[in-house]
């Protein structure tokens, strides 16, 4: 299973570089990381937590790749899923593709994490590919204040590593933040 993000369709910013440098206690005229915590410990901290919490923070186009599952359905990994765009599925052992189409082919639970049932009834003698694009509505509410502090413990946590010294003890703090927030609805496919 292999998830690509296509875009980031949010445009909101979590952490302002002024406010992880205060919080970090990097004086505004040190301008030598700037670089580094903006363009590189901030997205990697957002990226840790999305994957802890199994939910992005901000809205994003994914295409999720899924090789020959085995049940009745899968869910899709990171809620909340706004919607469901298409669905190809690539058979590997004639070499055919194409598109499924809803209600015909497949059709979609909308619970929280939704669940795709496969409508495919040759799926069983074909070993199918499926490539899934979806889109995700990331999280509006109140909670994403405590998100971002946990964003923000992590990116200190991470600034402090940067010279190799390991805090792994400390590091489970942001989980502390974010715990509450976790999405436990994706169990893979069944």
């Amino acid at each position: 299973m292999e998830t690509k993000i296509l875009e980031i369709t949010d445009t909101r910013t979590i952490l302002e570089l002024e406010e992880v440098k205060k919080y970090l206690r990097v004086s505004t005229f040190n301008t030598t990381e700037d670089k580094l915590i903006s363009t590189k410990l901030i997205p990697g901290a957002i990226n840790l937590c999305e994957q802890y919490l199994n939910r992005d923070i901000l809205s994003k186009r994914h295409e999720w790749r899924l090789h020959n599952p085995q049940g009745e359905y899968f869910n899709l990994p990171f809620a909340p899923i706004k919607e469901v765009e298409k669905i190809d599925v690539f058979y590997t052992n004639n070499q055919e593709s194409r598109t499924l189409v809803l209600n015909q082919d497949y059709l979609v639970d909308p619970i929280e994490n939704p669940r795709i049932t496969i409508l495919d009834r040759y799926a069983s003698s074909r070993v199918p590919i499926y490539t899934i694009t979806f889109g995700t509505e990331g999280i509006k509410d109140a909670t994403l204040d405590m998100i971002s502090t946990g964003v923000l413990t992590l990116v200190a946590i991470l600034y402090r590593e940067r010279d190799g010294r390991s805090t792994k003890s400390k590091r489970n703090n942001f989980q502390d933040w974010l715990s509450r927030y976790k999405n436990f609805g994706f169990y893979g496919t069944r």
